[in-house]
């Protein structure tokens, strides 16, 4: 039987070690995914995610020129979102987000 002391798996930083106030992130890493209702949000065509879920669940949204259903549908950069008669490129959208 295994003790129920402290788990070595999450070590406790010592109050000598210097804890940094933020991480910095490599400007490196490029946009990967996002959820189809946070991109309704991020474009404007949602104000809130109710109103994306609804969008998505009544067919009014395509993704790359098929109804999408899945709110929740991962987006990738070379992905095209259809709404409201007009198109979004993923990718194009993040990279105006980021300047």
């Amino acid at each position: 039987m295994r003790s129920r002391g402290r788990s070595t798996y999450f070590p406790v930083p010592s109050p000598q070690s210097p804890v940094p106030d933020k991480i910095k992130l490599s400007t490196s890493i490029n946009f990967t995914m996002i959820k189809l209702d946070q991109f309704l949000k991020l474009v404007g065509i949602a104000p809130t995610g109710g109103q994306a879920k609804l969008m998505i669940i009544d067919g009014n949204v395509k993704v790359n020129g098929t109804v999408e259903t899945r709110r929740g549908r991962k987006l990738v950069s070379t992905d095209e979102v259809i709404v409201a008669e007009r198109t979004f490129v993923v990718g194009d959208v993040i990279a105006s987000t980021d300047e």
